[in-house]
Order: C-alpha cells, then structure tokens, then sequence
C-alpha cells in the first residue's frame, strides 16, 4: 500500500515553467538561524540549489573497476537571482551588500530615508533565502551576499543581479506575496543621473554626464568555512571588499580618454529616481556614491556604419579624506528600519 501511494504522488507532479518561482528573504538575527520570509523580490532569473561535496572511496580491494564507495562531506546551497531593481525590495540585497542600514528616517509624510553604508567587518549580515514554486517550497539560512549588481541600459528598466551563498536546503512552507505600485516601484533607466566631481562634495553642483548605460558591482569575495565533525555550514566570512564597474558614452571628444591616462581621480555619483511621487514633493530614489573612482580602463568602437562609443571601466578606491569607498541612501514607502 505504501508503495503505491508513492507511486501515486509521483505522478502527481506538476510540470511548470521557471516564471512560478518565488524568491523570498528575511534577514536574520543570529547568522544560521532560519527567519521567515519578510518579504518576496520579483525576479526573472532566479535558481536555489543545493551544493554537495562528496569524497570517494577509490581504495584498491583486489579488483579493477575504480571506486567502491563515496561520503558527503560538505553540505550548502548557491543562490542567483537577477529581476528589475524596485524600491522597496532591493533595499535587503543593499544591506547583505554592503553590511549596515541606518534607522529609517522620516524626509515628509510617508517618505523616509535609508543610509547603507560598508561595514568595516569580516562578518556581515545574512538572510534566510526561500523558493517556492510548483514541486518546491525550500529555504537556506546563513545565506550572505557575494556579489551585487545594478545596471541602467537605455531603453530599459534598472536591473539587479545577486550571487549568495548560504547554508543547507530544508523543506519547509511558505506563502508568498508581493508588493506592488509604488510600494515597490520598478526603477527605469530613463529616470537615471550620473554626476563626476573632484570629491563628494562637489557632486551636487556638478552636472549629468551623457551616457548609454552604467553599471556597477560589489564583491564580498564570500569565503563560507567548515569543521571536523560536521557536514554543516560553520561560519561564513566576507573577505576583501571590492567596487568596479564601467559606462559607455558616444564618443564626442578625448575627455575620459585624458582622465585614463592621467590617473586622475573622481567622484561618481548614480542617481535612480522613481517617477511617480510618493510624498507631496518626494520620488522613490537611490543614491549610489563613490568617493574615489580610478579610471581602470578606456576603449573606443571602431565600426564603419556605427557611432562611434567609448566604454569606460572603473574601480572603486577608498578615501583616506572621506573615510570610505561607497555610501548608498534609498529613499521609499518604507517606515521600518531594514
């Protein structure tokens, strides 16, 4: 009988398309203590699947063929995600990023501020990650931020993609809901601004420079560790902190060409502004700021039919005069700290 009650929910399975998966998180309290989902990110590429390391038994007994026998002995899980930067949500992936988020500050009715800043730290926060979908309802803790990334192409909306990592997959139950409207707004690349100064303080006077497309990542360089005695996730550490990323413009002059080869130095500043308002005067917004950027990188198109471009990369550099490499505020609906 119980076999062919087996049988019968096997058969059972639903078929379905990678669209129902649900991407949820909540951040935790204690790393590697399950939380539940506090809120679901709409995504358009998303995978959660387990990570198993298993040593083989290749010892010779007295015959030919090659192995006899096989152990697990590490047990984790590798998140990717990737969907349209929204208001609301991508303020969780900002703080596993980066480390620290300020208390949510009140800027007017219904508007507040959230200030996400790099925790000086080889520990920073972790969140317990869900999937649901059709055959699956699963979740990892201890899952931490390896690398983030936001993209503005013309034309388009504002992405995101994220790299975790993060403990063993368990089963478990889930509900998942999401925000919408501009509880959670979809960011569009026409409402982008990128500003270049002398330093931070020059950012606000300084005028939007022309571009194509932007983009730019954090790496934590996410290292997850393991002990004798146990299959299990230990700790995990974050380890050198990176920023990098590149714009390209049409090539209209020897501008950036001049600031790559002399080494010069600059501030950058990315602005994504909602477009509907939220408050009487305020927008959703994110402010990405980078205190020092050098100029990694410069290279010009060369096709006979096209406009000629330039694609410019860039690295993050930490300033001794402003103490940092980045400081990101988001400006939302959201009145509770992340």
């Amino acid at each position: 009988m119980t076999r062919l009650y087996l049988l019968k929910r096997k058969n059972n399975m639903v078929k379905e398309i990678g669209r129902l998966a649900s991407f949820g998180i909540g951040i935790e309290s204690t790393s590697g203590t399950a939380v539940s989902a506090t809120n679901w990110i709409p995504t358009d590429d998303f995978s959660l699947k387990p990570m198993v390391e298993k040593s083989k038994d290749d010892n010779a007994f007295g015959v030919i063929d090659e192995l006899s026998g096989s152990a697990i002995q590490k047990e984790s899980s590798e998140l990717t995600a990737g969907g349209i930067a929204r208001s609301n949500t991508i303020g969780y992936l900002l703080k596993l990023a980066l480390g620290t988020a300020g208390s949510a500050t009140l800027v007017e009715t219904g508007v507040y501020s959230h200030a996400f800043t790099r925790l000086n730290s080889n520990s920073h926060p972790s969140a317990t990650v869900y999937m649901n979908k059709g055959n699956t309802d699963e979740r990892a803790p201890y899952a931490m931020v390896d690398s983030l990334e936001l993209s503005a192409t013309l034309g388009e909306f504002v992405k995101f993609s994220a790299s975790m990592k993060g403990g063993k997959i368990e089963d478990t139950t889930s509900s998942p809901s999401f925000l919408t409207g501009t509880a959670d707004e979809a960011f569009r690349a026409s409402k982008v601004t990128v500003k270049l100064a002398s330093d931070i303080s020059g950012l606000g006077a300084a005028s939007a420079i022309t571009l194509q497309n932007i983009k730019f990542s954090i790496a934590k360089n996410l290292n997850p560790v393991f002990k004798l005695g146990s299959t299990a996730l230990d700790a995990q550490v974050n380890q050198q902190f990176g920023v990098t990323g590149d714009f390209e413009a049409i090539y209209d002059g020897n501008t950036y060409r001049d600031l790559f080869t002399a080494n010069t130095k600059k501030a950058l500043q990315i602005e994504i502004e909602g477009a509907t308002l939220i408050g009487s005067t305020k927008y959703n917004k994110i402010t990405i700021q980078l205190a020092q950027v050098m100029l990694e990188s410069w290279d010009r198109s060369t096709g006979n039919n096209d406009l000629v471009s330039e694609t410019i990369g860039f690295v993050g550099e930490y300033s001794f005069g402003d103490t940092q490499t980045i400081n990101v505020s988001l400006q939302n609906t959201k009145s509770a700290n992340y």
